[in-house]
């Protein structure tokens, strides 16, 4: 059965005596928002942002899902994160993952990989069955995700208007 739980929030899961993983924090949220930005301000991106909507997005993401996102930790600095929310669908709770993030110093060091499998653990706990998420495609991501065992919905379309 879904148990709806908060973790202590200092909780830290501890990889290796650099690497920590620990929940969200609304004290997190500012650096969350600068790694956001960041990210979503390069290719294949480009995105242009007013100012204080990343921490208005992120602030939005985390109360949704502030039993279900992490913080990356490097030497005590957030370096990545994680932000998922859960919906119920036919079978139950389902996970739908918002938002990987990681400084662009630390990519292709494991840390995603590293996050995303906590999570997927963290959320098994808890009853939920499946995740899902939006991905840009033939980007970093998109690849990641292939992966790490994520398949492409080629019966659903994401659609978009601009008002």
């Amino acid at each position: 059965m879904f148990q709806q739980k908060r973790f202590i929030s200092n909780f830290i899961f501890s990889i290796t005596m650099e690497e920590k993983i620990r929940l969200m924090q609304e004290d997190d949220l500012i650096r969350c928002a600068e790694l956001l930005e960041d990210a979503y301000s390069k290719e294949p991106y480009n995105e242009e942002f007013i100012p204080g909507s990343a921490l208005k997005y992120i602030k939005n993401k985390f109360e949704a899902g502030k039993d279900n996102s992490f913080v990356f930790l490097l030497d005590n600095n957030i370096v990545g994160f994680i932000i998922s929310s859960l919906s119920y669908w036919s079978v139950g709770p389902q996970a739908i993952m918002e938002e990987i993030v990681f400084d662009e110093k630390v990519r292709g060091k494991g840390y995603a990989k590293k996050i995303t499998e906590y999570l997927e653990k963290h959320l098994k706990e808890k009853g939920v069955t499946s995740g899902m998420l939006w991905v840009k495609r033939d980007s970093a991501a998109h690849k990641f995700h292939l992966k790490n065992n994520y398949q492409e919905a080629n019966d659903l379309v994401i659609m978009f208007k601009d008002f």
